[in-house]
């Protein structure tokens, strides 16, 4: 059983970061207008972390949803990624969050 949790974790791993979400692509979707297109772009980052990290900022995010404040979250995010298009989105969420 420890076998198959650690070749699970591996695997996840290693896919995450073969398919990290970067900034200039939230931006552009964020740039859209289209708020449903930048909130998928934004889960897509927050599911780039590991799966921990991707708990607790989906429940940080949800929490600040919750009290309104999700939409000025991913304001905020797109305004840090403006300047860094290469960046993982996931840093400049968890730096955010």
């Amino acid at each position: 059983m420890k076998k198959i949790l650690t070749a699970l974790i591996m695997a996840t791993s290693m896919n995450a970061t073969a398919s990290d979400t970067t900034c200039a692509e939230y931006v552009q979707a964020y740039k859209s207008g289209n708020i449903t297109n930048a909130y998928y772009k934004f889960q897509a980052g927050i599911s780039d972390a590991s799966m921990t990290d991707a708990s607790t900022l989906r429940n940080k995010f949800n929490r600040l949803t919750d009290q309104g404040q999700g939409e000025m979250v991913m304001y905020k995010v797109a305004l840090r990624c403006y300047s860094r298009p290469s960046t993982p989105l996931v840093r400049i969420i968890q730096v955010t969050l």
